[in-house]
């Protein structure tokens, strides 16, 4: 399980159990809690938006660290083991970070 708070420009926190990603060029959105399956595999899951339509894909979010102990990639896939976002490097923060630039 993660600890702290990870934070990139435009939003997206693993706080704990809880993961948030938003993707402002692609209009998706995730949400998840950590979890393991039957199978011993671990990550964030839960659902994303795309394009803000109400339609819900479910799919699961994997970390894995990077080089140091603020780091983090991370890569959303759906259930057919599609990339949807990813691989994005993640650094821990303690501050807001400003908005990212326009698409």
């Amino acid at each position: 399980m993660l600890r702290g708070r990870v934070e990139r420009r435009g939003g997206d926190q693993l706080n704990g159990n809880l993961a948030r990603l938003e993707d402002s060029c692609l209009k998706l959105t995730f949400s998840g809690e950590f979890g393991t399956t039957a199978g011993g595999t671990q990550g964030f899951f839960g659902s994303y938006e795309l394009n803000r339509d109400g339609h819900d894909a479910l799919a699961v979010l994997s970390t894995v660290p990077a080089g140091a102990a603020s780091a983090l990639t991370v890569e959303l896939q759906d259930v057919a083991a599609r990339v949807a976002v990813g691989p994005v490097l993640l650094h821990r923060t303690t501050v807001p970070l400003p908005a990212p630039n326009p698409c």
